[in-house]
């Protein structure tokens, strides 16, 4: 019996050798292969998930606490176009890049052409909703940018390149500034910006929309809709909110208030820790 015992325990180490081996070899073989696809220089594309939001049911979530504390709230206005052009898909790309061009006509004012992107109402500036002109701008970004060329929407170099061509048609230069290192940006890089009256484009992985943050004395409620896609849109503000239990800090959320892109959602917000941030981009224009 015992040499038995002895004879099943040296198989069994054996065969668990033979195992981590080849679980050991698999892995080489992964890893590999995430190499060799990492060498290819294979960009992550962006697109406008094939979903309409104002049909889908919203849920909500709530925050409780006992005391709360705004840290940052600051938000410039920017257009909030959309597309209208059915023949059109995975248009995100295009769309945000008309946000940016509009924001910017009303100093730069070629580029677009025979047209003012805002009017001047009670002192402040209200930029226009979309048109024939907008719609245009969509349109030519939508080419400018190869959208659905080599698949599905753009890549960020793509989106780069035709906005940086768009505007250089025009008759201007454009500097354009990345903010992002390993997926993180500080909040108060962004709020930096938006105090400039400098909007950001944001390309990211998201899973939902909130539609409103509602805050009161001791809960929080968001209203949140489900959009799962690989998104670029215009981020034109911040929040953020510190949230006490008797005094201890227990939570901080950093809220980025943004023109969507979408007929059914123009703007929302998207809470900054529940996305996968890629990149953040500032335009300079001369």
């Amino acid at each position: 019996m015992k040499k038995y015992i002895e004879k099943k325990t040296i198989t069994a180490s054996l065969l668990l050798i033979v195992i981590i081996v080849s679980i050991t070899s698999i892995s080489i073989v992964l890893s590999a292969a995430d190499n060799a696809l990492a060498d290819t220089g294979v960009e992550k594309r962006y697109y406008s998930a094939n979903q309409n939001i104002s049909a889908r049911t919203a849920n909500q979530d709530t925050i409780n606490y006992t005391s709360y504390s705004v840290l940052i709230d600051s938000e410039i206005t920017t257009p909030s176009y959309y597309n209208t052009n059915a023949s059109l898909i995975n248009v995100c790309g295009a769309v945000a890049g008309a946000n940016l061009v509009g924001y910017y006509d009303t100093e730069y004012t070629n580029l677009i052409t025979n047209y003012d992107s805002a009017i001047i109402r009670g002192g402040k500036k209200v930029f226009k909703s979309v048109s024939a002109n907008t719609q245009n701008v969509i349109n030519d970004l939508y080419v400018k940018m190869n959208t659905n060329a080599t698949g599905a929407g753009v890549t960020h170099s793509q989106f780069i390149n035709g906005l940086t061509s768009y505007i250089n048609v025009a008759g201007y230069s454009v500097t354009i500034d990345e903010f992002v290192s390993s997926g993180q940006i500080s909040a108060n890089t962004i709020k930096k910006n938006i105090e400039n009256g400098i909007p950001m484009v944001c390309f990211c992985t998201m899973s939902y929309f909130i539609n409103n943050i509602s805050i009161g004395s001791n809960v929080t409620t968001l209203t949140k809709v489900d959009y799962q896609a690989n998104h670029i849109m215009v981020v034109n503000g911040i929040k953020q909110v510190a949230y006490f239990q008797n005094g201890e800090n227990f939570r901080t959320d950093t809220y980025l208030k943004v023109a969507v892109g979408l007929q059914e959602n123009v703007s929302a917000y998207i809470l900054l820790s529940s996305i996968v941030l890629d990149n953040m981009n500032t335009l300079a224009i001369k």
